[in-house]
């Protein structure tokens, strides 16, 4: 990639807040390094990495980095065979620390592949870790623990300390001693324990001299009766600093045999590192994953600059698919140059792996490079003229520019002769849209308008001028051209009437023509703009308004349907206790020890309106009101609008919203609203009649009902019908019947059931319940 387009598109300001975001120093390396990459595969695999990142991150927080401290000079020293401070191995031990913590957490979520390949590569060393931990102190302390013999010298060092110290304490405790000394301390001098002693006195007081004051009023002396304890304190220091050199040198050998695998380690560590900068830094820049495709083009919606700040205005720029030039116009300081940066700064970001300042419905293709000329390219060493300069960059791009480049040229043909800028400006436009090369040109020449409208493939652009304001909104619009507004500006700012007059007799009338046209076209846009605006605003009340609309609507259709129930649950209840009465009444009948025909009569007038009761309590709602699962029961007689036919419930799935019913001899499965009560009249019909209706797609015998009433009969009659009854439902595919057989006293009741518990046919049976007619009745379910 062109390191020239690399500087003045400021892609190095980018690398520099990413290295930012790095959390060690190996990532921030990887992150100095990072380049647009070419290969499409690459680029999709990084912008991945950086979005699996940015998902882990919102939904985990930050990765366990540890330290972040640099281990490879400790890892190059033991390699050869050098010998770690204990301050040098703890660094390795947190290192081996922050690769488990972290494997352990990634491998965990198990729905990120990238970042798990690369954890994946992370060699543990928990041996050589938990060694390192149990030898040396986050202070850098060797520990007792480090080894049996370490901890055995300390012990026996400690013990003649502690007489070293008990027999010094009992010289500067005595009285014939006391006199001698300066203070009545102990101290040390050359790892010798010593008493301060009065310089006076020290050919009074044996013993061995080992320092002086800085005044010479005291002298630091060993007592010749400590000597011989001292020297026995010094050997098993002594031993004590060879078991010490002994454990490092012996970590030290084993972090130099692992010191390859770590290096590797480290080498993941730092990709990984690097892959979460990138999330971060999209994170920053409030960023999103353009798509890549094949073809050198781009797309960017919403686009902004990542290192402008306060209010950015987005911009949507194109080129490479429906035209390869684009010349865009517009007054000074308008926003054209920065239009410039932020389309060849995001090419090369997207190409490197980041994620873009812009819309996610962004993409881009793949440019093999990117050329710019933009900014004051003064060369004061060289001698060169703005002018020269630019067009000595210009030169460069034109030799090396390809159809699978990104030209990008800022304020073209300026810095010279306006109408020699815009003839060189022409031409130069001209050779690169001949070859086909990418083209972004911002100009002032108007004359170069005419260029986009006289070629094919390519467009006019201009950044948006508020002609009321007389300020730029700093917004790109693609298709039309702009103008530089000079004498606007300048009529604002109170440039003389008389000046003003005098300057545009100097345009030519072509000029004066163009200016207008453009002026008038940008007026008309902003016009309509205006009114698409608008429109759209009616457009979002309307359809605000339908939302109300059908809010409401449904409240009032749910509102009638609680209507409904409440109204149906009361006449249940009316029902019920009518019911109850009636039982209660039969009950006393039957306690009656003498009955006369006339309480006979009225019994069985009872029972016929009770038995009326219990078939209208199978009616729940009439066909067409809301039904709810929740009061259907297998065996419930209901009407399939889709079949044009009445259905038995054979099964209930409340959790789906489902019934099982059979519709002659076949099953269906169906939703609750496909499902209706069936009509009171209809109802009470196919009650009466015993038997449902027959229609063309039903198969039932028309001589068998869909219940039996054994009420009254004789155990051994009433099994023997009952077989029979069973066969011929069996035959007529029903899915379950109803035996009538009454409460009595439950002997026929008993009997039946013992029947149907050995029958063949029979998949099960329960009592019914109160809607179907309770104890009195038994429902059975057929295979």
């Amino acid at each position: 990639m062109d390191a020239h387009a690399l500087r003045v598109l400021d892609f190095y300001a980018i690398v520099e807040m990413l290295v930012n975001q790095t959390q060690t120093v190996y990532g921030g390396e990887i992150a100095e390094k990072i380049k647009p990459l070419l290969d499409l595969d690459e680029i999709r695999k990084a912008q991945e990495e950086t979005s699996e990142a940015v998902e882990w991150l919102g939904r985990y927080g930050e990765i366990p980095w540890g330290s972040g401290g640099d281990i490879r000079p400790i890892l190059n020293r033991a390699k050869i065979g050098g010998v770690l401070s204990p301050e040098e191995l703890f660094q390795v031990k947190e290192f081996l620390g922050t690769l488990r913590q972290i494997r352990s957490k990634v491998l965990e979520s198990r729905s990120f592949p990238l970042i798990t390949s690369i954890v994946k590569e992370f060699h543990l060393l928990p041996a050589l870790e938990k060694e390192i931990e149990k030898s040396v102190s986050p202070a850098g302390e060797i520990l007792d623990s480090a080894s049996f013999e370490l901890l055995r010298l300390r012990k026996q060092a400690r013990l003649i300390e502690g007489r070293l110290r008990e027999k010094l304490q009992s010289l500067i405790d005595s009285p014939t001693v006391k006199k001698f000394l300066q203070e009545p301390i102990i101290t040390i001098r050359d790892d010798r324990f010593v008493v301060p002693v009065k310089a006076e006195f020290k050919s009074q007081f044996p013993g061995v001299v080992h320092d002086r004051s800085s005044s010479g009023q005291t002298v630091f002396l060993e007592p010749i009766d400590t000597v011989n304890i001292n020297n026995e304190l010094r050997e098993a220091q002594m031993k004590i600093r060879d078991e010490e050199d002994r454990i490092l040198t012996d970590l030290s050998r084993k972090v130099g045999e692992q010191a390859g695998e770590l290096q590797r380690s480290l080498q993941a560590l730092a990709r990984l590192d690097f892959i979460f900068a990138k999330a971060r830094l999209s994170d920053l820049m409030k960023g999103n994953m353009p798509r890549v495709e094949e073809g050198a083009y781009l797309d960017l919606v919403g686009a902004r600059h990542p290192l402008l700040k306060g209010e950015v205005v987005p911009i949507d720029i194109q080129i490479g698919k429906g035209f390869h030039t684009l010349v865009i116009t517009g007054p000074n300081t308008g926003g054209k140059t920065v239009s410039l940066k932020t389309a060849g700064l995001l090419v090369l970001m997207a190409q490197a792996g980041l994620h873009l300042p812009a819309s996610s419905n962004s993409s881009i293709g793949i440019f093999k490079n990117v050329f710019a000329d933009i900014g004051d390219e003064q060369s004061i060493q060289q001698s060169l003229s703005t002018f020269s300069a630019h067009m000595a960059q210009i030169v460069r791009i034109l030799r090396e520019a390809d159809p699978q480049s990104l030209v990008l040229l800022d304020e073209l043909g300026s810095g010279t002769d306006p109408r020699e800028g815009a003839a060189l400006g022409a031409s130069i436009l001209e050779f690169l849209h001949e070859k086909r090369i990418p083209t972004i040109a911002s100009t002032h020449h108007t004359e170069l308008v005419a260029f986009a409208y006289l070629h094919r493939d390519a467009r006019n652009a201009s950044m948006e001028f508020d002609q009321k304001t007389l300020a730029p909104t700093y917004r790109m619009r693609l298709g039309i051209p702009g103008a530089s507004h000079a004498f606007q500006i300048a009529k604002k700012l109170g440039l003389l009437p008389e000046v003003l007059a005098d300057a545009q007799k100097h345009l030519t009338l072509e000029r004066e023509k163009l200016d207008l046209l453009i002026s008038k076209l940008e007026e008309e846009r902003q016009k309509v703009e205006s009114d698409k605006a608008e429109a759209e605003k009616l457009k979002e009340e309307a359809l605000k308004f339908r939302e109300e609309f059908q809010k409401q609507t449904e409240e009032i259709k749910k509102k009638k349907k609680q209507i409904l129930r409440s109204a149906y649950e009361e006449a249940q209840k009316v029902v019920n206790e009518t019911k109850s009465q009636m039982e209660e009444l039969l009950e006393k009948l039957r306690q009656e020890p003498k009955v006369s025909a006339r309480t006979e009569a009225i019994r069985k007038e009872v029972e016929e309106a009770k038995t009326q009761v219990d078939e209208r309590m199978l009616i729940t709602e009439r066909r067409g009101l809301p039904v709810s699962l929740r009061d259907l029961h297998a065996g419930d007689l209901v009407w399939i609008p889709r079949f044009k036919a009445q259905g038995l419930i054979v099964e209930i799935d409340e959790e789906k919203g489902k019934a099982r019913v059979q519709v002659g001899s076949m099953r269906a499965t169906v939703e609750q609203k496909e499902i209706e009560r069936m009509d009171t009249a209809e109802l009470k019909d196919a009650l009466r009649e015993k038997e449902i209706p027959e229609r063309p797609s039903i198969n039932f015998k028309k001589d068998v009902s869909w219940k039996i009433d054994l009420h009254g009969a004789r155990v051994d009659d009433a099994l023997q019908a009952l077989d029979k009854y069973i066969d011929d439902a069996v035959m007529a595919n029903f899915p379950f019947v109803y035996i009538l057989h009454g409460r009595g006293t439950g002997a026929l009741r008993t009997a039946i059931h013992n029947f149907l518990r050995n029958h063949p046919s029979v998949l099960r049976f329960r009592m019914g319940e109160a809607t179907e007619g309770g104890p009195g009745v038994t429902i059975v379910y057929l295979k």
